[in-house]
């Protein structure tokens, strides 16, 4: 149901001010999205009725998948597949299905932007396609090569599976950016694996796993001036002492940076990190170790009086929302999960990337993804 926007919308004009809607309805000229889809052009966009439908729907070109209607879904029993779109970006949003995935070879960047859907599994594993996951729920698993997944939630409970993969080298220059979301349940727990040449930028997750590590990651080749940073992240288990730490484990002897703070580990006395290869450079300071009593089971937020409160990183670059110090955890700093526990509703920026610190003078560099039916 919505439509991403860029700052640079003089960019995005020529490529949509042509643009045509095609409507899928029970009674319209297209029945079925896929006859929507065939008559489709690049900058198209392909409008769903709610309802059931009984497709398998390939997309290979530059259009947008949305609901007819704000707030509606549309139901696909059968899979949507990204197919022979090399190059292409494409919008998925609004979608109720099975499992999504891509066929054809792809020598050309490929952006798949996936906004406020649910799907069971999510199999999008190549060295060119960029993968942007924003407000989704992803029942089983995702498994990407680069991309975004901000202020999605995965359930867990996948007998094994890692909920999130980040598998194998990628043509992207850009951060593998997982920020603001919500692993496992209090009835399910979750992991996530992490092997890329990219660098990494891991915030404000609620990990709930009841294995070891939750977090992994693996460096299986040279990423000269790859950089990982784990910050304000809350990982909470039943387990109390099982040997090491829990939370994230780092694999792989080829050097990397590390930057570690203000994250909080719930129940388990075994710290954040495990045991670091050799030619790892660390930064790391202000994690904590607290009791189940510290947060709220449910949205992973600091409880009255939680040791978590303003125990972060005094930093100025750390400051919460109300520039106050840093809670530890999920909730603490700019990109807090408070940020991302509201519905999607209207027009909305779905993530914004801004310096935290600029010294007087210097130029101030801000991104941003919004949405707009």
């Amino acid at each position: 149901m919505k439509r991403p926007y860029t700052l640079l919308l003089a960019a995005a004009f020529t490529a949509i001010c042509c643009a045509t809607d095609r409507v899928v309805s029970r009674t319209g000229t297209y029945n079925t999205i896929s006859s929507a889809v065939a008559a489709s052009s690049d900058g198209d966009r392909v409008l769903v009725e709610s309802g059931t439908y009984n497709e398998f729907v390939h997309l290979n070109r530059s259009i947008s998948l949305l609901p007819l209607v704000e707030g509606e879904r549309y139901t696909l029993t059968e899979r949507l597949t990204i197919s022979h779109a090399n190059g292409a970006q494409v919008l998925i949003s609004g979608a109720n299905g099975e499992q999504l995935l891509y066929v054809g070879v792809y020598t050309t960047s490929t952006t798949v932007r996936v906004v406020d859907s649910f799907f069971q599994q999510c199999d999008l594993v190549d060295p060119q396609i960029r993968v942007e996951l924003f407000r989704d729920t992803v029942r089983q698993y995702a498994a990407i090569s680069s991309g975004m997944v901000v202020g999605c939630s995965f359930p867990g409970a996948n007998g094994g599976v890692f909920s999130l993969s980040v598998i194998g080298s990628t043509t992207s220059t850009d951060e593998v950016v997982v920020i603001g979301n919500n692993f496992g349940s209090i009835s399910g727990d979750s992991d996530l694996f992490l092997s890329t040449n990219s660098s990494i930028r891991m915030e404000n997750n609620l990990i709930r796993s009841e294995r070891s590590p939750a977090i992994s990651i693996v460096r299986s080749g040279p990423v000269p001036g790859a950089t990982t940073y784990m910050l304000n992240n809350t990982v909470r288990t039943n387990m109390v002492d099982g040997g090491g730490a829990f939370a994230c484990g780092v694999l792989g002897d080829y050097p990397q940076n590390m930057v570690v703070k203000n994250n909080a580990v719930i129940n388990y006395n075994g710290g954040f990190l495990g045991p670091l290869p050799q030619q790892v450079a660390i930064s790391q300071s202000n994690d904590l170790v607290v009791p189940p009593s510290a947060v709220d089971p449910g949205s992973g937020a600091p409880t009255a009086g939680s040791p978590l409160i303003d125990a972060g990183d005094p930093d100025p670059r750390y400051l919460d929302l109300d520039l106050t110090r840093n809670d530890v955890g999920c909730y603490g700093g700019s990109n807090s999960r408070a940020n991302f526990t509201t519905p999607m509703g209207g027009a909305v920026v779905g993530f914004m990337q801004a310096p935290r610190v600029v010294s007087q003078g210097d130029a101030v560099n801000i991104s941003a993804t919004g949405f707009d039916r």
